[in-house]
């Protein structure tokens, strides 16, 4: 549904820049720890903003390789892409399924998976036990520093 959501925002509402949140996978947690999303882009200077605004709203996040090592592992004999293959990589390898869909923003996309960060296990700072509401924050400071 997010990939479908991706490519229609591409071809109909035509922005400038696209920015995409998820709990996507739970393997997130597994690199960086329940405390941190994974931040994907090809574009420095979006992911840089982006990592900056989250920061400075006292989230965290941190840049991940989207590598096309592992484009191989969407290969599928039946689709045109596998969307959730079982041989490792998961966060990564979900980052660049999505960015098939980004089309032409594809150099300027971002994706974050926040799945981690996204529900806490007890209280920790100003976190609650339960959801975290991640990533609010964050992307109201980046959208306040867009002009």
């Amino acid at each position: 549904m997010l990939a479908d959501a991706i490519a229609y925002a591409v071809r109909e509402l035509r922005p400038d820049l696209l920015v995409d949140l998820a709990t996507l996978t739970g393997a997130n947690a597994v690199a960086l720890g329940k405390r941190h999303a994974a931040l994907y882009s090809d574009n420095d200077d979006l992911a840089a903003d982006l990592l900056a605004a989250i920061d400075a709203a006292g989230e965290r996040a941190w840049r991940m390789p989207l590598t096309d090592d592992y484009l191989e592992y969407l290969a599928s004999d039946i689709a045109d892409l596998h969307s959730s293959p079982a041989r490792g990589a998961g966060s990564v390898v979900a980052a660049l399924f999505l960015r098939e869909f980004a089309g032409d923003l594809r150099d300027r996309w971002a994706h974050l998976d926040m799945s981690a960060p996204s529900w806490s296990d007890d209280v920790h700072g100003e976190l609650v036990k339960g959801a975290t509401g991640w990533g609010v924050r964050g992307l109201l400071r980046w959208l306040a520093t867009l002009g």
